[in-house]
């Protein structure tokens, strides 16, 4: 559950291994009966890993008893682990001086792909099948070619691995499939791994040699004091209402991520451009576009993205008459 960039592990289940069977028992027979059903029917997401024996009694049971959630899968396992596993490896083949092109090139296909998880990068099918054509056209171009030192088997691994082992998942992990769902932009459970690691990593580890009760009184013990540092959290927040550094009329009312984002947006109203196209008795509509003015330490974080697509876009905005809008965003 993601509260304040934190996560609170509300339910630990101990099966013997991954074999399909355990899974199935998971889900078909221990969540139905410890989360009722009002509580199973408020689900509307469910992110999980690469394993085909979990992903296949995830969709058993939503189609029984999580009938209002959809699916996604995580980024990292479909990209990064995917590569490791299909990319061979170029140490043996680059010289020193082609290894650390080859590397930033690299990372620069990881960002490409990992920008279609994320908001704000593509919205649309268009702009996916645009950014896709633009991410295979530098795959074959020269730079990537004298990068590899002419291995031309390695471009074909690359696109192999895409076309065989990303693209099939697509509808999984594209934000703009699932941008209607309340997700909170999660595209990845590695940071929900990140936590599990953490509590079983505690100063009060969970041993191999553990038995079960023991490890399952210390894994509940530091859950434990993970959501109290959440209450606190909450708690400071709640009685932090005078920010010395907004002055917007709400942050009396709001907590410190949600009136930084706002102050950020009220910050960038000069560049916005608005053009009346409509006007009815009731409403009012609006072509709305953004032109960004990049300052040198944001131009200096950008270039580290320059090869991604960015889109220019016109929003439609409709003004009712009791003043509330409506955008096509």
């Amino acid at each position: 559950v993601p509260l304040l960039m934190k996560q609170i592990v509300w339910m630990w289940i101990f099966i013997p291994n991954q074999q399909r069977f355990s899974f199935r028992w998971v889900f078909q027979v221990a969540l139905p009966a410890l989360v009722p059903k009002w509580l199973r029917d408020r689900v509307l997401f469910f992110m999980k890993d690469g394993d085909p024996q979990q992903r296949n009694e995830i969709l058993f049971s939503m189609k029984n008893h999580f009938i209002n959630a959809t699916e996604g899968t995580c980024g990292f396992h479909v990209m990064h682990m995917g590569w490791k596993k299909n990319v061979p490896s170029c140490t043996n083949l680059l010289s020193p001086t082609n290894m650390k092109k080859w590397s930033l090139i690299v990372s620069y296909i990881h960002k490409w792909v990992y920008s279609w998880m994320n908001p704000g990068n593509v919205e649309d099918k268009d702009e996916y099948q645009i950014s896709k054509y633009l991410l295979e056209k530098f795959i074959t171009s020269k730079t990537v070619l004298d990068a590899v030192q002419g291995n031309t088997f390695m471009i074909g691994r690359i696109l192999k691995f895409l076309r065989c082992h990303v693209y099939p998942w697509e509808s999984l992990y594209l934000h703009y499939e699932r941008k209607r769902i309340r997700h909170f932009d999660t595209s990845h459970s590695s940071p929900h791994e990140g936590t599990n690691h953490g509590l079983k990593s505690h100063s009060a580890a969970v041993k191999a040699t553990m038995n079960l009760d023991l490890s399952a009184r210390t894994l509940n013990t530091q859950t434990s004091m993970r959501v109290a540092e959440c209450e606190e959290i909450i708690y400071q927040e709640a009685t932090r209402t005078h920010k010395k550094w907004s002055t917007l009329p709400t942050s009396k009312y709001t907590v410190t991520v949600a009136e930084g984002i706002m102050q950020a947006m009220m910050s960038r109203c000069d560049q916005y451009r608005a053009k009346l196209v409509s006007r009815t008795e009731c409403t009012s509509t609006f072509q709305v576009s953004y032109t960004q003015v990049v300052n040198m330490h944001e131009s200096r974080e950008s270039s580290n993205y320059s090869l991604i697509p960015r889109f220019v876009r016109i929003r439609t905005v409709t003004v009712n008459q009791d003043g509330t809008m409506f955008c096509t965003c």
